[in-house]
């Protein structure tokens, strides 16, 4: 791509763009100040645009320069200025972007752009064999919702490392996605930044409201916890406030959670609403009563994630669903000086987010080594002796049942890691399984906190 100055490339804003069906194959592309080498559709920035589909690029090698980008820009003339608002900076350009369904990139090299790879409400996506070499600021892969919740995707056998000095995650998907397998990827970071390796990041308001009753398919609640709860928000779009009630139909689309008392760990979708009344989107197994609460979820939970035989080195958190994390399995991954395997409770009461923890996770068959000692921190927290931790990282204290059914089973820790599940505040753990697991050549083995129930067994 001829790019002259910084105004000439600017003008040149995508090498390679379509509307989709069309493939890239073998090809060098080098550009310097466009924001995207290949782009589709057309109209990517337009979430009512219709989206790309059929979108295939192999052994292509893509180059985006200048690589350095974030917050060590200032002595490059493009970077200086640019600013954490608006699609000009440098943490929206993107070697790749695509907003669509049925896109393959495999056996790629992409190197820069700040990220190499940026899905928007994609489905049914493969990313195999690439190397990935994210720039300043980036990820290798980032993803978002659009039009649709991003599902069933395939990150696989992938390698992935930095090229810039200061840099973000390998994959993060961001508000909502769901049946994603990530498997058998080779991911490294920088052990001197606390950045997230593969990361899912809970969005959106979640509130906890009391449950007065249920029918089949319903459930009725607490309008006057909701209307308390409110009135202490910046925002709550669905809560109309001369009414001082809940908008119709302006929950449609949110996660109902059972996270207290009977039919605890049910999970539904809102189709439609009263100002105090949700219809599901199928019957309840077991029916809430009035000792049941319910979260409400603006951005569903992450849901049926496999995440198997992966090797993550040099990062900060290595795997971490931050909040609202439904059905997982974490197999077989191992990770060295990382910090481990981290599922974070984010909730706190009479916040935006009243609950973000985490419901069905298993951890099984990993090996976490060479953790990251950090001396200073407070060493009561078991979470703060190491950064090398399999288990729970306790950032809030959410209401109701912040964690059920975690499943540590037949992992191994060794050289500065540890097991923990300590929570922070009142937060219960109900169901947690710490069975089979081996503990070695480090200060603690396996830490259990208060308000945790379960089995610990065979250890």
């Amino acid at each position: 791509m001829h790019y002259g100055s910084k105004e000439d490339g600017e003008r040149l804003e995508v090498a390679l763009t379509g509307d989709g069906d069309f493939i890239v194959e073998d090809l060098t592309i080098h550009g310097v100040y466009a924001k995207y080498l290949i782009q589709a559709p057309l109209q990517f920035a337009d979430q009512n645009a219709p989206k790309a589909k059929n979108v295939t690029i192999r052994r292509c090698q893509l180059l985006v320069e200048p690589v350095l980008r974030g917050p060590y820009r200032g002595t490059e003339p493009f970077l200086a200025g640019q600013t954490l608002a608006g699609d000009s900076n440098w943490c929206y350009r993107f070697a790749v972007a695509l907003r669509g369904d049925y896109c393959t990139v495999q056996d790629c090299t992409i190197r820069g752009a700040g990220s190499c790879l940026h899905l928007v409400g994609s489905r049914y996506c493969a990313v195999q064999r690439n190397e990935l070499l994210q720039g300043h600021g980036g990820e290798s892969l980032i993803i978002f919702p659009g039009q649709t919740t991003p599902s069933w995707l395939i990150f696989e056998e992938n390698r992935t490392r930095p090229v810039a000095s200061a840099h973000s995650g390998a994959l993060w998907s961001h508000v909502r996605g769901n049946f994603y397998y990530i498997a058998r990827n080779n991911l490294e970071l920088d052990w001197a930044r606390d950045n997230e390796c593969i990361l899912f990041h809970s969005s959106g308001t979640r509130f906890a409201p009391p449950v007065r009753e249920a029918g089949a398919d319903t459930v009725t609640f607490d309008t006057e916890y909701v209307a308390k709860w409110a009135a202490g928000q910046r925002s709550a779009g669905f809560w109309d406030g001369a009414a001082q009630q809940v908008r119709p139909s302006a929950l449609k689309g949110y996660d109902c959670l059972v996270i207290e008392g009977p039919g605890l760990g049910q999970l539904r979708t809102v189709v439609d609403n009263t100002e105090d009344t949700l219809r599901l989107d199928r019957p309840w197994e077991i029916r809430p009563t009035a000792e049941s609460r319910v979260a409400l979820c603006q951005a569903p939970n992450f849901r049926g994630h496999l995440i198997v035989d992966n090797v993550l080195h040099h990062t900060g958190p290595g795997i971490d669903p931050w909040g609202n994390g439904f059905d997982w399995v974490v197999d077989g991954n191992r990770l060295a000086r990382s910090g481990g395997i981290n599922i974070c409770d984010v909730g706190s009461p009479n916040t935006y987010r009243e609950w973000a923890g985490n419901y069905f996770i298993q951890m099984l068959h990993n090996t976490l080594s060479e953790g990251r000692y950090h001396g200073k921190w407070d060493t009561r927290a078991a979470t703060h002796i190491f950064q090398g931790t399999l288990g729970l990282d306790p950032q809030g204290a959410s209401l109701g049942v912040a964690g059920l059914g975690l499943v540590m089973r037949g992992n191994r820790t060794e050289s500065d890691c540890l097991i923990s599940v300590v929570p922070r505040g009142p937060s219960l753990y109900l169901g947690t399984i710490f069975e089979d697991n081996t503990c070695t050549t480090s200060l603690s083995g396996i830490w259990v906190g208060q308000n945790v129930s379960g089995a610990l067994r065979g250890n």
